[in-house]
């Protein structure tokens, strides 16, 4: 991933405001990190992190949740979502 920074206003000639310039890299991919079962303290602060890191809003936190899951943690989620569809 690039980041794009806007350049400054300046008094150079050919500079237009509104143009940008790469920086380069400046964080590394971001993947959701992903969770089996095992772990659970370490993967909800993970999880906790890439929220805050990917500005993650509170109504989609339980949709990335449900990409995250895999193995034994997916089988229990879909188990407990068809028995409480509409958790408060």
């Amino acid at each position: 991933d690039n980041v794009f920074v806007p350049k400054e206003d300046s008094n150079d000639e050919g500079n237009a405001s509104g143009r940008s310039r790469v920086i380069g890299e400046k964080w590394r991919k971001l993947d959701i990190p992903v969770s089996a079962g095992e772990d659970a303290y370490g993967w909800t602060n993970r999880l906790k992190r890439y929220f805050r890191l990917k500005e993650v809003n509170e109504e989609e936190r339980m949709r990335v949740v449900m990409v995250a899951l895999e193995g034994k943690a997916l089988n229990w989620f879909q188990w407990w979502d068809t028995c409480y569809p509409n958790p408060t």
